[in-house]
C-alpha cells in the first residue's frame, strides 16, 4: 500500500500533460553468482517516437540470505549486491538500436536486512536463516570439501562485465502500435571474477520481442513478451559446474493508468547457469515477479521505480529494488 501511494502521490504532484511509454522494465535476476551470466533485461519492441541519442542510470540493490549445507557442500549467499549502471543508446528512424551499458557492482553488508525481517514478520512469510545470522554482514561463498570455489567475506567494489546490444526491427504495423524485434547481445569479462564483480566469460545471446499496445487498448493497456538463447564460454566462477547455454524470458502487462503514470507488473525468468552442485540459488530456475510504474518527469526524464520479488524461493534474491532514471539527449 505504502509503495502504490507513493506513486500515486507523485502522478497527482507532477501533472498529466503527457502520456507515459509502455516498456517493460530493464531488470533481471541479481543473485550475486548469476548476475554475473549475459542474461538480458526486457526491452521495448517498437520504435521510438523520438529517434536519437538516449542516456539512463539504473541502481538495482539486491538483498538476499541464504545458506544451504548438502554432506560436504556449503553455499552462503547473505549480503546485499547494488549494481549502478551506466547506459547509453543510439535509435534511427528506421528503428534499429545500438546500445551499451557500463555496471559498477558493490558487494556489502546492507541496509535492508532489518526492514525485510519486520516486512516478513507483518505478512507472517518465511524468514529462512535470516533470524540465525547478524544483520548487515556481507559472505558469499561455495565450497566442496576442502575447496573453495569462491569467498567473499569483505565489501568489494568495481566495474562489472560490459555489454554491447543491437535491435533489429522485424514487423511494425502501421499505427506503430504492434511490433517484433531480434535482439542480439555480448557481455566481455571486463569485471573481475576474483570478486565476484564478473564472470570471466565472454556471453552471447539472441532472442525475439513483441510489444503490443493495441489488442487491450480499450482498457489503457500493452502486452510484452520475449525470449531467447545465451551461450557463454567457459568462465572463472564455478566452472566445473558452469552451463554453456541457457533461456531467457520475460513478459509483462502494463496499464496507462494517467497520461504521466504507467504502472506494469512483469515476470522475469532464466534456466540455470549451473548444475550439479546440488543447491537451489545455483541448479535452479530463477522466476521473478516485478511490480512498479514508470513516471514521466518534466524535461524529457523517464522515471522507473520497482521492487522484485523471488517466485521460486532462493534462486534469486529475497528481493531487488530498481530505480532508473533515463533522459531523451
Amino acid at each position: 500500500m505504502a509503495f502504490g501511494g507513493w506513486i500515486a502521490l507523485s502522478a497527482l504532484l507532477l501533472g498529466q500533460q503527457v502520456s507515459a511509454d509502455p516498456a517493460p522494465f530493464a531488470t533481471r535476476n541479481q543473485s550475486p553468482v548469476a548476475r554475473l551470466f549475459g542474461v538480458p533485461t526486457a526491452e521495448n519492441a517498437l520504435p521510438s517516437d523520438a529517434p536519437g541519442f538516449r542516456a539512463a542510470v539504473a541502481l538495482d540493490t539486491a538483498n538476499q540470505s541464504h545458506q544451504n549445507v548438502d554432506g560436504n557442500r556449503e553455499l552462503v549467499l547473505d549480503g546485499e549486491t547494488w549494481t549502478l549502471r551506466s547506459e547509453i543508446r543510439h535509435e534511427w528512424a528506421n528503428g534499429w538500436r545500438l546500445a551499451m551499458e557500463i555496471p559498477y557492482v558493490v558487494h556489502w553488508g546492507g541496509v535492508w536486512d532489518r526492514i525485510i525481517m519486520e516486512y516478513h514478520d507483518v505478512m507472517n512469510l518465511p524468514q529462512g536463516n535470516r533470524k540465525f545470522r547478524s544483520t548487515g554482514r556481507v559472505d558469499y561463498s561455495y565450497r566442496e570439501g576442502s575447496r573453495m570455489h569462491f569467498a567473499t567475506d569483505e565489501s568489494t567494489a568495481g566495474l562489472g562485465d560490459v555489454r554491447l546490444s543491437v535491435a533489429i526491427p522485424l514487423a511494425i504495423n502501421v499505427p506503430r502500435t504492434r511490433g517484433a524485434y531480434s535482439m542480439a547481445g555480448i557481455e566481455l569479462p571486463t569485471g573481475d571474477p576474483d570478486d565476484l564483480l564478473g564472470s570471466g566469460s565472454t556471453d552471447v545471446r539472441l532472442g525475439l520481442a513483441a510489444s503490443d499496445r493495441a489488442t487491450l487498448s480499450r482498457w489503457g493497456m500493452d502486452l510484452h513478451a520475449s525470449g531467447g538463447m545465451l551461450a557463454m564460454t567457459t568462465g572463472e566462477v564455478l566452472p566445473d559446474h558452469q552451463k554453456h547455454l541457457a533461456a531467457y524470458g520475460s513478459a509483462s502487462l502494463g496499464w496507462r493508468m494517467t497520461p504521466r503514470l504507467h504502472p506494469r507488473v512483469q515476470l522475469d525468468w532464466h534456466s540455470p547457469i549451473f548444475s550439479g552442485t546440488g543447491m537451489k540459488p545455483l541448479d535452479s530456475w530463477a522466476v521473478e515477479l516485478v511490480v512498479g510504474g514508470r513516471i514521466r518527469l518534466p524535461g524529457g526524464f523517464r522515471l522507473d521505480v520497482a521492487f522484485a520479488e523471488d517466485l521460486n524461493v532462493s534462486a534469486s534474491p529475497d528481493i531487488t529494488f530498481h530505480f532508473r532514471l533515463e533522459k531523451q539527449m
